[in-house]
């Protein structure tokens, strides 16, 4: 929820949306970060940079001056996100059932760091996103079949960037741990 507030934007991510117990999930976090640097028009790539865990249900400062955008709670800085003259390459293709299949093998089934995670936790269908990222075939590869839900998208059916920012970055953490291992990306 974001209200206006003079030159700044107050925000406050709902508990909902957390990664690890506590604390905003960090794709989530960047995905709303980058929204507010370019709205919905994004003419460049965007860096994000999570300098600092983002605490749920408190009420945070979201700036946005020329191409950065910061996230600050108090005078601790929390998230920024800046414009970069970038090409990005699309990951290889997978088929749907290939990806669907791939999820058997989610490491976070036989042991999950952050069980609650908005993205790739265990949470009941339509709570969370329940991406659960598997190794494809031989390939060092991870996918998953994912199907949005319902509770994912805005009224207009689109789902919002902070949603797609959250699925990337779940998957692209299982892709290099396994059972029982964790680590938060921070760019």
């Amino acid at each position: 929820m974001t209200t206006a507030a003079g030159l700044q934007t107050v925000v406050t991510v709902p508990a909902r949306f957390r990664g690890p117990e506590g604390i905003a999930n960090g794709g989530w976090i960047a995905g709303t970060v980058s929204e507010a640097l370019n709205g919905a028009d994004h003419g460049s790539a965007v860096e994000v940079t999570l300098h600092a865990p983002t605490p749920l249900e408190t009420p945070l400062d979201l700036r946005q001056l020329a191409n950065t955008a910061t996230l600050t709670h108090g005078e601790t800085l929390l998230v920024e996100a800046i414009d970069v003259a970038e090409e990005i390459e699309a990951p290889e293709f997978v088929p749907f059932a290939d990806a669907a299949r791939a999820e058997l093998g989610f490491p976070g089934l036989a042991a999950h760091a952050f069980p609650d995670c908005f993205v790739c936790g265990l949470r009941a269908p339509g709570d969370g996103l329940r991406i659960f990222p598997g190794p494809v075939g031989d390939a060092e590869l991870v996918a998953a079949g994912w199907r949005v839900p319902m509770t994912a998208a805005d009224e207009g059916g689109s789902v919002p960037d902070a949603i797609v920012w959250a699925a990337l970055d779940c998957a692209t953490g299982w892709a290099h741990f396994g059972p029982g291992e964790s680590a938060l990306l921070g760019r």
